[in-house]
């Protein structure tokens, strides 16, 4: 006695199925076998997949069997997943640099970082373009999270980098300590008084360093004479080693004639920086007043001849 096996397809053109062994074809997914038959059913998808069985026959596997001992009635029944939108993502640059990936069509949903790495010389500065919706990396201003829920189009600014502006220059301090005159064996303060004339005078001047830190200390001068004429210049003269903080160093010249009688003047400056020189300390004013020498009287045409008793 023959039975007849019913197979339908939902939804009909996703799949087909397989019969083994075949029987008696009647008309499109009806065949006839003999009754006890037993068959095995494979389900093929050919869009979507597989998803269970339903009728006389039951599970999920692609796979089944069934015995053929009255009239029977599978479905095979496949899923076809909604197809989900693409968008495309487009970026390019303002400057010089790149953006990683550039491009490319993700579906929807999909979470891109970008990553904008500037060439040698610049640096990263903005995003902008269809940037609604995206979140910067935290601490990490060159990355962008973006969801692709839309095609978009994002554009990333480099800039030239600029280098930082040299510190500015310590401001330099320092005092004029000490201030003295040397005239044969004596030596005086400056300014000094009653300087005998036409001897020899020889500056001392002493430079402290009143930074924090070891400075080479300079020194110029002039001295003017009472007619205004320059009897002396010196420097700009610096030492040879470096001054600690708070220390003095003495500056000294040659000797010049401190030939006429009046006052004499000095013009002083403390250096520091010996690549630019800053002044920081002067002294303008009296070096000293030298007079003039009176001769000693001489008795000499004079003699005692006679001694009276009055």
């Amino acid at each position: 006695m023959a039975v007849i096996l019913h197979v339908t397809i939902v939804p009909t053109g996703a799949g087909g199925v397989q019969l083994s062994p075949w029987g008696d074809y009647i008309s499109p997914g009806r065949i006839s076998y003999p009754e006890g038959t037993v068959v095995t059913l494979t389900a093929i998808p050919f869009i979507g997949y597989f998803d269970h069985w339903e009728g006389d026959a039951s599970g999920t596997a692609i796979s089944t069997t069934i015995t053929m001992d009255s009239d029977k009635e599978v479905t095979a029944v496949f899923a076809i997943p909604e197809e989900v939108p693409t968008y495309q993502l487009t970026t390019a640059v303002v400057g010089n640099g790149r953006v990683d990936p550039n491009s490319g069509v993700f579906n929807k949903g999909d979470q891109i970082i970008l990553a904008a790495t500037p060439d040698e010389g610049n640096l990263f500065d903005y995003w902008s373009g269809d940037i609604v919706g995206t979140t910067p990396t935290p601490g990490m201003p060159n990355n962008l999270l973006v969801i692709m829920d839309r095609d978009r189009y994002i554009i990333a600014h480099f800039v030239e980098e600029v280098a930082p502006p040299p510190p500015p220059p310590p401001e330099y301090a320092g005092t004029i300590s000490r201030k003295e005159l040397e005239y044969n064996e004596s030596r005086g303060a400056i300014p000094v008084s009653d300087v005998p004339q036409c001897l020899r005078g020889l500056v001392h001047i002493w430079g402290r360093n009143d930074m924090s830190t070891n400075q080479k200390l300079g020194i110029y001068w002039f001295v003017a004479d009472p007619e205004g004429y320059v009897a002396q210049e010196y420097g700009p003269a610096w030492e040879m080693f470096s001054t600690g903080p708070g220390s003095e160093h003495e500056f000294i010249a040659g000797r010049f004639d401190l030939s006429k009688v009046g006052k004499y003047t000095m013009w002083v400056e403390l250096l520091m920086n010996r690549d630019d020189p800053q002044v920081v300390a002067q002294y303008i004013g009296e070096l000293c007043t030298v007079a003039a020498v009176v001769p000693e009287p001489t008795f000499a045409g004079f003699g005692i001849t006679e001694y009276t008793k009055l």
